[in-house]
């Protein structure tokens, strides 16, 4: 028995690696936690010495529709001398943020180790809730709760339920290789962008636009690849690129979080000029069918809208979206770089 514990262990650390070797190309990063454990609901109640300190960390890596990955280690050692040592894979999904606050939910499961038990193999679930906050472009600051259940496996050992209870600290990290650099401030002429007014019918943009929105303006077919001209109205003078990864339009999935300074430099404008206005261009590489990647674009514009809107409270009738999909490229789509740099938001400040 123990030996067929000992190769489901290899085989699912294998399978984990593996694709964790597979996306850890686009973005990853670490995450420590540090609390208290409580047990619940098992025999470790009646015993003395039922709560003790938890300690863990997690490497959390890619990702799919809001959910970002990882695998974690934790102690959960209790006064009694019940030490759980878990190693669970984990899925964590990120809701609407709350002011700076963003809450998300955790589960997973895994193999541990009990020390009472003599340190046999046993399953491991887990769930929980927490709220993070950015504290630096790269750095989050959170609370979170998890509960934990371990079943009695091979009649031996006791069935474990614990709480837990701490802070979080984590950083994220980028290991695409950025080649296309950030624009920086300067003053342009006013121009028409070739997109904006691109003829149709009536020789006007195509817009529409959703109750309690700023107007989505979708760039027509016949677009430049140029994306240096300046918005219809006013002079551009902050210019800035936010990159995504393949298929994301979260905000774990882009590095928006390395544009921080830049995008407050903006808000900081916003708030002291009530007339000035900006600009955010949705873009997306040309894999996958047209109208899936405008509307991915305009989710990616979207991201970056409500992050001006809940980090520095401003009014989202002052950003205009625009979604161009893959109209209008930056690079060659021919290349993986060259779609990496076409994935991205364009943020353009109109004072």
């Amino acid at each position: 028995m123990n030996r067929k514990r000992t190769w489901a262990v290899c085989a699912w650390v294998v399978c984990g690696a593996s694709s964790l070797w597979g996306e850890i190309k686009d973005a990853w990063g670490v995450e420590l936690d540090a609390g208290g454990v409580a047990a619940v609901g098992s025999s470790v109640v009646r015993s003395e010495g039922k709560s003790g300190f938890s300690a863990g960390g997690l490497v959390r890596y890619g990702g799919h529709k809001g959910w970002s990955k990882g695998f974690g280690y934790n102690v959960l050692s209790l006064q009694n001398g019940h030490r759980l040592k878990p190693v669970t894979f984990v899925g964590d999904r990120r809701g609407s943020p709350w002011g700076t606050w963003s809450p998300f939910a955790r589960l997973g499961a895994g193999i541990g180790t009990d020390k009472e038990a003599g340190s046999m193999n046993r399953l491991v679930f887990r769930g929980g809730v927490g709220v993070r906050r950015p504290i630096h472009p790269r750095w989050d600051l959170g609370l979170k709760s998890e509960l934990w259940f371990s079943p009695s496996s091979g009649g031996t050992g006791e069935t474990m339920t614990l709480v837990t209870v701490g802070v979080t600290l984590a950083r994220s990290f980028k290991t695409i290789p950025r080649k296309e650099p950030i624009a920086k401030p300067v003053e342009q002429k006013q121009t028409q962008p070739a997109e904006e007014t691109s003829p149709g019918a009536d020789n006007s943009p195509t817009a529409t636009a959703s109750e309690g929105s700023p107007a989505m303006v979708i760039a027509p077919a016949a677009a430049t690849t140029a994306e240096t001209a300046a918005p219809a109205v006013g002079v551009t003078s902050h210019k800035i690129n936010i990159l995504f990864q393949f298929d994301r339009s979260d905000r774990e999935g882009s590095d928006l979080e390395a544009e921080i300074p830049a995008l407050e430099e903006i808000a900081k404008i916003l708030r002291n000029d009530p007339a000035a206005e900006v600009e955010i261009h949705g873009h997306a590489d040309s894999r996958g069918p047209l109208g899936y990647n405008i509307a991915l674009s305009r989710k990616r514009a979207n991201t970056v809208r409500d992050f001006f809107v809940s980090r520095w409270g401003l009014d989202k009738k002052r950003f205009t979206i625009f979604a161009h999909g893959p109209k209008k490229p930056a690079a060659s789509n021919a290349t993986p770089l060259g779609r990496a740099k076409n994935r991205r938001v364009l943020v353009l400040l109109i004072p």
